[in-house]
């Protein structure tokens, strides 16, 4: 027996109620493609931007920031396209014996969110929106006795575009750390799990498994933006 379900989504969310926090609203000012112009870099003022009179102002360098104006907002727009894909096989075997394989995939085609009119940012294919994610498993079953193993991939993303367009150069000069290449792309990533489950009656089941038996560990990249 073998079964396939495609479905296609498109979500359009218009005019969403959100709040960012102080401290994404200057990350996403400094992370941003549109930097410095992107109109979240105008939701903060530093010492110097204010009048003495200004119940902000302070002592402090001029350059610190002295306010960030942390306001509930209209979110322009986010949308997101793609397809899902499960197929799944089940195949009986003679006597009480049953194995099932699955695959449920996913391929991300659109991830755009607009903060602002006119300030549109693609995260597609970007870290933490791979543009292709699977999970997969296959199970035998025979008699009381259950084997199960699973697979999850997270597809490969790749930040460097948005970073070239903005700096120029993978390998921008830091203050602190002199010249440093950044590392801003990510491999595909395979996570194997697997069990064992021995049914006892119809109440209890005892199940022993390993998670990520390669011991498999998450990608590192380079921290853009904070202390750098």
């Amino acid at each position: 027996e073998i079964s396939v379900a495609v479905d296609y989504f498109d979500i359009e969310v218009n005019g969403e109620i959100a709040q960012l926090g102080a401290a994404n609203v200057l990350g996403q000012c400094y992370a941003s493609e549109f930097f410095p112009n992107d109109p979240l870099c105008g939701q903060f003022s530093r010492v110097n931007d204010l009048d003495p009179s200004d119940p902000f102002f302070n002592d402090g360098d001029p350059e610190n920031i002295a306010v960030v104006f942390d306001s509930f907002f209209n979110i322009n727009s986010q949308r997101n396209k793609g397809v899902d894909v499960t197929t799944r096989l089940v195949h009986d075997f003679a006597g009480d014996t049953t194995l099932t394989i699955q695959g449920q995939m996913t391929w991300q085609t659109r991830d755009d969110v607009a903060l602002f009119d006119g300030f549109t940012s693609d995260t597609n294919g970007e870290a933490g929106e791979p543009k292709w994610v699977g999970d997969f498993f296959a199970q035998l079953d025979s008699g009381p006795w259950s084997l199960f193993y699973s697979l999850d991939v997270i597809g490969a993303t790749d930040d460097r575009e948005d970073y070239l367009n903005a700096n120029g150069t993978l390998c921008p000069t830091l203050v602190s750390l002199g010249t440093v290449c950044l590392q801003l792309q990510t491999e595909a990533q395979f996570y194997h799990s697997v069990s064992v489950t021995r049914e006892l009656n119809e109440n209890f089941r005892i199940t022993a498994g390993l998670s990520n038996i390669t011991d498999n560990t998450p990608p590192r990249t380079s921290q853009l933006g904070g202390d750098g």
